[in-house]
């Protein structure tokens, strides 16, 4: 693909779209809950009652698979056993990769139309004070799984100045669990 995809993940939203060479007006065009559900085996007792084997019903978060999870949508939650709701974001950091990955790849090859063998740039908004294995497990996320052609780290309040047409300023980011206080000077 020519153009490069923009990511910019929250606690509760996630969104993403693309970036043009020119001024657009244009909303991102994937804003989605961030969030996604667990489907339990539908031959299993209800979560509250114990299997034969004295073990619980369903999987849990921390043991589940990305083909275990799917991509919260309001009517897919009707007449079917939810194992539970996943958020992969919390308050900024990346706990369930998972879950991220299952949100990733519906935004890529569902809604915004990527090709396998096709894929392109991707730039990913950054909350503050991403750790290193963030950053690392997003990386890989990215190049072993989406097969990205190039990938791009930016703090959020920079590109937030950019899409201003500023360099400079202070930046007050206002999130679901978490407020960001950041000066930026000269883009950096």
């Amino acid at each position: 693909m020519d153009t490069v995809c923009v990511i910019d993940y929250g606690s509760r939203t996630f969104r993403a779209g693309y970036c043009y060479s020119f001024p657009s007006d244009e909303e991102p065009r994937v804003v989605t809950p961030c969030a996604v559900i667990e489907e339990t085996d539908p031959t299993a007792p209800p979560s509250g009652q114990q299997q034969q084997n004295g073990g619980r019903a369903g999987r849990n978060a921390e043991t589940s698979t990305p083909e275990q999870l799917h991509k919260l949508d309001g009517g897919q939650q009707r007449g079917r056993r939810v194992g539970g709701l996943i958020y992969p974001v919390h308050r900024g950091r990346l706990e369930h990769p998972e879950g991220l990955e299952v949100l990733l790849h519906s935004a890529f090859y569902e809604l915004l139309g990527w090709e396998v063998d096709q894929e392109g740039g991707v730039v990913i908004a950054e909350p503050l004070f991403v750790s290193r294995r963030e950053r690392e497990l997003m990386a890989q996320l990215m190049f072993e799984h989406f097969n990205v052609n190039g990938l791009y780290f930016q703090d959020q309040a920079t590109l937030a100045l950019y899409a201003m047409g500023m360099l400079s300023g202070m930046v007050i980011d206002i999130g679901h669990g978490k407020v960001d206080v950041s000066v930026v000077a000269d883009g950096q």
